[in-house]
Protein backbone atom coordinates (compact mmCIF):
# COMPACT_ATOMS: atom_id res chain seq x y z
CA UNK A 1 0.00 0.00 0.00
CA UNK A 2 1.57 3.24 -1.10
CA UNK A 3 1.67 6.09 1.35
CA UNK A 4 -0.03 9.30 0.37
CA UNK A 5 -3.30 7.82 -0.92
CA UNK A 6 -6.24 9.72 0.54
CA UNK A 7 -8.56 6.89 -0.48
CA UNK A 8 -11.47 9.20 -1.17
CA UNK A 9 -14.72 7.42 -1.93
CA UNK A 10 -14.40 8.27 -5.60
CA UNK A 11 -10.98 6.62 -5.93
CA UNK A 12 -10.50 4.48 -9.06
CA UNK A 13 -7.59 2.57 -7.53
CA UNK A 14 -8.96 -0.87 -6.70
CA UNK A 15 -5.83 -1.84 -4.78
CA UNK A 16 -6.43 1.15 -2.51
CA UNK A 17 -10.09 0.19 -2.08
CA UNK A 18 -9.16 -3.37 -1.10
CA UNK A 19 -6.60 -2.16 1.43
CA UNK A 20 -9.10 0.14 3.11
CA UNK A 21 -11.83 -2.52 3.04
CA UNK A 22 -9.50 -4.93 4.86
CA UNK A 23 -8.49 -2.32 7.43
CA UNK A 24 -12.09 -1.36 8.13
CA UNK A 25 -13.18 -4.96 8.48
CA UNK A 26 -10.31 -5.65 10.87
CA UNK A 27 -11.45 -2.74 13.05
CA UNK A 28 -15.04 -4.00 12.96
CA UNK A 29 -13.95 -7.54 13.83
CA UNK A 30 -11.93 -6.28 16.78
CA UNK A 31 -15.07 -4.73 18.29
CA UNK A 32 -17.33 -7.80 17.90
CA UNK A 33 -17.21 -11.13 16.10
CA UNK A 34 -18.02 -11.01 12.40
CA UNK A 35 -20.67 -13.70 12.71
CA UNK A 36 -22.87 -11.27 14.68
CA UNK A 37 -25.42 -9.28 12.64
CA UNK A 38 -24.52 -5.60 12.54
CA UNK A 39 -25.79 -2.48 10.82
CA UNK A 40 -24.26 -2.57 7.33
CA UNK A 41 -24.64 0.42 5.00
CA UNK A 42 -23.71 0.84 1.32
CA UNK A 43 -23.87 4.11 -0.63
CA UNK A 44 -24.02 4.85 -4.35
CA UNK A 45 -23.87 8.28 -5.98
CA UNK A 46 -25.62 9.40 -9.18
CA UNK A 47 -25.80 12.53 -11.29
CA UNK A 48 -29.58 12.31 -11.76
CA UNK A 49 -32.61 11.02 -9.93
CA UNK A 50 -33.56 8.92 -12.93
CA UNK A 51 -30.25 7.07 -12.82
CA UNK A 52 -30.58 6.48 -9.07
CA UNK A 53 -34.11 5.13 -9.46
CA UNK A 54 -32.99 2.85 -12.29
CA UNK A 55 -30.20 1.44 -10.12
CA UNK A 56 -32.59 0.85 -7.21
CA UNK A 57 -35.05 -0.91 -9.52
CA UNK A 58 -32.30 -3.17 -10.83
CA UNK A 59 -31.25 -4.08 -7.31
CA UNK A 60 -34.83 -4.90 -6.36
CA UNK A 61 -35.36 -7.04 -9.47
CA UNK A 62 -32.19 -8.99 -8.72
CA UNK A 63 -33.23 -9.65 -5.12
CA UNK A 64 -30.87 -7.30 -3.27
CA UNK A 65 -32.15 -7.61 0.30
CA UNK A 66 -31.12 -4.30 1.84
CA UNK A 67 -33.58 -1.51 2.53
CA UNK A 68 -33.08 1.61 0.41
CA UNK A 69 -33.36 5.36 0.72
CA UNK A 70 -32.95 7.88 -2.09
CA UNK A 71 -31.87 11.40 -1.18
CA UNK A 72 -30.59 14.56 -2.81
CA UNK A 73 -27.53 16.16 -1.25
CA UNK A 74 -25.59 19.34 -1.59
CA UNK A 75 -26.71 22.39 -3.54
CA UNK A 76 -26.62 20.71 -6.92
CA UNK A 77 -29.83 19.36 -8.43
CA UNK A 78 -27.75 16.63 -10.07
CA UNK A 79 -26.37 14.97 -6.93
CA UNK A 80 -28.29 11.96 -5.66
CA UNK A 81 -27.35 9.23 -3.24
CA UNK A 82 -28.85 5.78 -2.88
CA UNK A 83 -28.32 4.44 0.64
CA UNK A 84 -28.76 0.71 1.27
CA UNK A 85 -28.82 -0.84 4.74
CA UNK A 86 -29.65 -3.94 6.72
CA UNK A 87 -28.73 -5.76 9.91
CA UNK A 88 -26.54 -8.63 8.73
CA UNK A 89 -23.21 -10.36 9.29
CA UNK A 90 -20.33 -9.25 7.07
CA UNK A 91 -16.95 -10.75 6.30
CA UNK A 92 -14.25 -10.49 3.64
CA UNK A 93 -16.30 -12.42 1.11
CA UNK A 94 -19.46 -10.39 1.63
CA UNK A 95 -17.57 -7.11 1.35
CA UNK A 96 -15.62 -8.13 -1.78
CA UNK A 97 -18.62 -9.62 -3.59
CA UNK A 98 -20.89 -6.71 -2.71
CA UNK A 99 -18.33 -4.14 -3.85
CA UNK A 100 -17.96 -5.87 -7.22
CA UNK A 101 -21.72 -6.13 -7.73
CA UNK A 102 -22.61 -2.62 -6.56
CA UNK A 103 -19.82 -1.08 -8.65
CA UNK A 104 -21.31 -2.88 -11.67
CA UNK A 105 -24.84 -1.68 -10.91
CA UNK A 106 -23.67 1.91 -10.36
CA UNK A 107 -21.59 1.98 -13.54
CA UNK A 108 -24.53 0.67 -15.61
CA UNK A 109 -26.47 3.82 -14.73
CA UNK A 110 -23.54 6.29 -14.86
CA UNK A 111 -23.21 6.24 -11.08
CA UNK A 112 -20.43 5.47 -8.65
CA UNK A 113 -20.19 3.17 -5.66
CA UNK A 114 -19.04 5.23 -2.67
CA UNK A 115 -18.24 2.47 -0.19
CA UNK A 116 -19.67 0.92 2.94
CA UNK A 117 -19.73 1.27 6.69
CA UNK A 118 -20.66 -1.08 9.51
CA UNK A 119 -21.54 -0.75 13.17
CA UNK A 120 -18.82 -1.77 15.58
CA UNK A 121 -21.29 -3.54 17.87
CA UNK A 122 -23.97 -6.06 16.88
CA UNK A 123 -27.28 -4.59 15.73
CA UNK A 124 -30.14 -5.79 17.93
CA UNK A 125 -32.84 -4.81 15.44
CA UNK A 126 -33.53 -3.35 12.02
CA UNK A 127 -33.25 0.44 11.74
CA UNK A 128 -35.70 2.68 9.86
CA UNK A 129 -33.11 5.39 9.19
CA UNK A 130 -29.40 4.50 9.08
CA UNK A 131 -28.41 8.17 9.46
CA UNK A 132 -29.54 8.06 13.08
CA UNK A 133 -28.33 4.62 14.10
CA UNK A 134 -27.38 5.20 17.76
CA UNK A 135 -24.31 2.96 18.03
CA UNK A 136 -20.87 3.77 16.67
CA UNK A 137 -20.06 2.77 13.09
CA UNK A 138 -16.99 3.15 10.88
CA UNK A 139 -16.59 3.18 7.13
CA UNK A 140 -15.84 5.03 3.91
CA UNK A 141 -16.40 8.76 3.72
CA UNK A 142 -19.80 9.90 2.45
CA UNK A 143 -20.22 13.09 0.36
CA UNK A 144 -21.19 15.12 3.43
CA UNK A 145 -18.05 13.94 5.21
CA UNK A 146 -15.90 15.04 2.28
CA UNK A 147 -17.61 18.44 2.38
CA UNK A 148 -16.87 18.77 6.09
CA UNK A 149 -13.16 18.07 5.52
CA UNK A 150 -13.07 20.50 2.59
CA UNK A 151 -14.62 23.25 4.69
CA UNK A 152 -12.22 22.50 7.55
CA UNK A 153 -9.29 22.89 5.13
CA UNK A 154 -10.65 26.24 3.99
CA UNK A 155 -11.07 27.37 7.60
CA UNK A 156 -7.54 26.20 8.39
CA UNK A 157 -6.17 28.68 5.86
CA UNK A 158 -7.77 31.48 7.89
CA UNK A 159 -5.94 30.39 11.04
CA UNK A 160 -2.56 31.40 9.66
CA UNK A 161 -1.63 35.01 10.43
CA UNK A 162 -1.68 37.30 7.41
CA UNK A 163 1.49 37.21 5.35
CA UNK A 164 2.49 33.70 6.45
CA UNK A 165 2.21 30.48 4.49
CA UNK A 166 0.21 27.49 5.64
CA UNK A 167 2.63 25.27 7.61
CA UNK A 168 3.37 21.89 6.02
CA UNK A 169 5.51 20.35 8.75
CA UNK A 170 3.75 18.65 11.66
CA UNK A 171 5.86 20.48 14.22
CA UNK A 172 4.98 23.83 12.67
CA UNK A 173 1.29 22.95 12.57
CA UNK A 174 1.36 21.98 16.24
CA UNK A 175 3.19 25.20 17.08
CA UNK A 176 0.15 27.19 15.95
CA UNK A 177 -1.97 26.01 18.90
CA UNK A 178 -0.38 28.10 21.67
CA UNK A 179 0.11 30.99 19.28
CA UNK A 180 -3.58 31.12 18.38
CA UNK A 181 -5.05 30.25 21.76
CA UNK A 182 -7.43 33.02 22.73
CA UNK A 183 -7.55 34.37 19.18
CA UNK A 184 -9.68 31.53 17.76
CA UNK A 185 -12.39 29.35 19.26
CA UNK A 186 -11.61 25.88 20.56
CA UNK A 187 -13.75 24.32 17.81
CA UNK A 188 -12.08 26.32 15.03
CA UNK A 189 -8.64 25.30 16.23
CA UNK A 190 -9.63 21.65 16.72
CA UNK A 191 -11.15 21.25 13.26
CA UNK A 192 -8.63 23.43 11.42
CA UNK A 193 -5.45 22.09 12.98
CA UNK A 194 -6.96 18.60 13.10
CA UNK A 195 -7.49 18.42 9.35
CA UNK A 196 -4.01 19.85 8.67
CA UNK A 197 -2.46 17.20 10.90
CA UNK A 198 -4.63 14.46 9.39
CA UNK A 199 -3.79 15.40 5.79
CA UNK A 200 -0.10 15.50 6.62
CA UNK A 201 -0.25 12.05 8.21
CA UNK A 202 -2.25 10.56 5.34
CA UNK A 203 0.33 11.88 2.88
CA UNK A 204 3.31 10.32 4.68
CA UNK A 205 2.07 7.34 6.70
CA UNK A 206 -0.11 4.26 6.06
CA UNK A 207 -3.27 6.02 7.21
CA UNK A 208 -6.53 7.00 5.50
CA UNK A 209 -9.41 9.32 6.31
CA UNK A 210 -12.55 7.38 7.24
CA UNK A 211 -15.87 8.24 8.87
CA UNK A 212 -16.79 7.38 12.43
CA UNK A 213 -20.45 7.97 13.13
CA UNK A 214 -22.62 7.84 16.24
CA UNK A 215 -26.19 9.03 16.78
CA UNK A 216 -26.09 10.81 13.42
CA UNK A 217 -22.86 12.69 14.19
CA UNK A 218 -19.77 12.51 11.95
CA UNK A 219 -16.29 12.42 13.48
CA UNK A 220 -13.32 12.52 11.06
CA UNK A 221 -11.06 9.60 11.83
CA UNK A 222 -7.69 8.31 10.64
CA UNK A 223 -7.47 4.54 10.19
CA UNK A 224 -4.21 2.61 10.10
CA UNK A 225 -3.94 0.48 6.95
CA UNK A 226 -1.25 -1.80 8.35
CA UNK A 227 -2.44 -2.18 11.94
CA UNK A 228 -5.74 -1.96 13.81
CA UNK A 229 -5.51 1.65 14.96
CA UNK A 230 -7.80 4.64 14.72
CA UNK A 231 -7.08 8.26 15.60
CA UNK A 232 -9.22 11.37 15.88
CA UNK A 233 -7.04 14.41 15.05
CA UNK A 234 -9.69 16.90 16.19
CA UNK A 235 -9.88 15.19 19.58
CA UNK A 236 -6.10 15.21 19.97
CA UNK A 237 -6.04 18.97 19.31
CA UNK A 238 -9.01 19.60 21.62
CA UNK A 239 -7.43 17.59 24.45
CA UNK A 240 -4.16 19.50 24.12
CA UNK A 241 -6.13 22.76 24.10
CA UNK A 242 -8.09 21.88 27.25
CA UNK A 243 -5.02 20.65 29.13
CA UNK A 244 -2.86 23.54 27.90
CA UNK A 245 -0.43 20.82 26.83
CA UNK A 246 2.14 20.72 24.04
CA UNK A 247 0.28 19.49 20.93
CA UNK A 248 3.40 18.04 19.34
CA UNK A 249 4.10 15.87 22.39
CA UNK A 250 0.46 14.75 22.54
CA UNK A 251 0.62 13.79 18.88
CA UNK A 252 3.84 11.81 19.36
CA UNK A 253 2.27 9.92 22.26
CA UNK A 254 -0.96 9.15 20.43
CA UNK A 255 -0.07 8.26 16.84
CA UNK A 256 1.88 5.04 16.32
CA UNK A 257 2.24 5.66 12.58
CA UNK A 258 3.85 9.07 13.03
CA UNK A 259 6.28 9.42 10.09
CA UNK A 260 9.93 9.05 11.11
CA UNK A 261 10.80 12.17 9.14
CA UNK A 262 8.49 14.20 11.37
CA UNK A 263 9.85 12.95 14.70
Amino acid sequence: MAHGAHLAPESDNQADASALDRALLAMVAEAARLTAPRMWINRLRFSSRRAAVAARSRLQRNGWVQQSQLSQFGRSKDSWMLTLWSATAVDNGVIADSRSYLELVAAATTGRYLGWEASLLPALRECDNPDYYPEGSIGWLAPGDENYLHEAREEAKKLVPRGRELPRNLRDICALLPELRGQRSRQALASGLGVLIGDRLVAHAPLAWVAYRQCGGFYPCLLGLERDTAYFPESIVAEAYDAEADLWERLREAVLELPAAEQ
